[in-house]
């Protein structure tokens, strides 16, 4: 990826960025629309960025790219395929009292002290962050 200086970033004009009311996520060439798709990416999987936003960034970067709507619709995030899974659990009486395993640690075990309570969703301690 070219390097885009703090000088050469204030010389873009806004309509080389995909936020360009905020000059956010530069999509002047091929390696920036692709980092600029990445980085929203990973602030819609933080919960920084909405999904109308998230589209239209990827819009502006597929633009760049040359990719067509065609060839990116239907095709979901996998931040949106992991919220329709857990939407589907949650209306799935099988997965009753298993909605810890798929919460905030994504499938992660706990590895904590065994002191903790054990409830109906499995090790569960209010008080502490899991890992």
């Amino acid at each position: 990826m070219a390097k885009l200086t703090t000088k050469k970033r204030k010389a873009l004009p806004t309509s080389k960025f995909a936020l360009p009311k905020e000059r956010k996520y530069p999509v002047q060439d091929r390696a920036h629309a692709a980092n600029a798709k990445a980085r929203a990416q990973q602030q819609f999987d933080k919960g920084n960025l909405s999904k109308g936003t998230l589209t239209m960034i990827d819009a502006r970067a597929n633009k760049v790219l040359g990719k067509t709507k065609k060839e990116t619709e239907g095709k979901e995030s996998k931040s949106t395929e992991r919220v329709n899974k857990m939407k589907k659990m949650s209306k799935d009486s099988s997965y009753k009292g298993k909605s810890m395993e798929y919460s905030k640690g994504y499938g992660k075990k706990s590895t904590g002290s065994s002191k903790k309570a054990t409830t109906s969703m499995g090790n569960y301690s209010p008080n502490k962050k899991m890992k």
